[in-house]
């Protein structure tokens, strides 16, 4: 089973947008596993490694254990924004990660908030 990720970065005047994309390109059906509601999460951190943003934080997510399938060549987007002003200009590395627990994924991208 092999599955790719990538993250895409969209800076726009109002918003910035996080669209993580997570392929199956092996040959078989894959299921991820989730230990909870949180399958994904978006983070912004500064040169120091420091999270000016994070998705997830403040937010609450159900306990419950969830999957989700994935047939061959079938991909999963996992999108999230966040207002401009919530993040302080300056350049940064955004990092998304897939909270599956039999196939994680992390993808890290600089990006410069003007």
């Amino acid at each position: 089973m092999k599955l790719t990720s990538h993250l895409k970065v969209d800076v726009r005047t109002s918003e910035v947008r996080f669209a993580l994309n997570v392929r199956n390109v092996g040959g078989k059906h894959a299921e991820l596993d989730f230990q909870n509601g949180q399958t994904h999460d978006f983070v912004v951190v500064d040169s120091t490694g420091r999270a000016v943003w994070q998705w997830s934080r403040g937010r609450i997510f159900t306990q419950m254990v969830q999957n989700k399938q994935l047939g061959a060549g079938e991909s999963l987007q996992l999108d999230e924004s966040v207002t401009r002003q919530a993040i302080p200009s300056g350049r940064y590395t955004a990092i998304a990660t897939l909270n599956s627990s039999n196939y994680p994924a992390e993808q890290r991208v600089d990006c410069v908030i003007p």
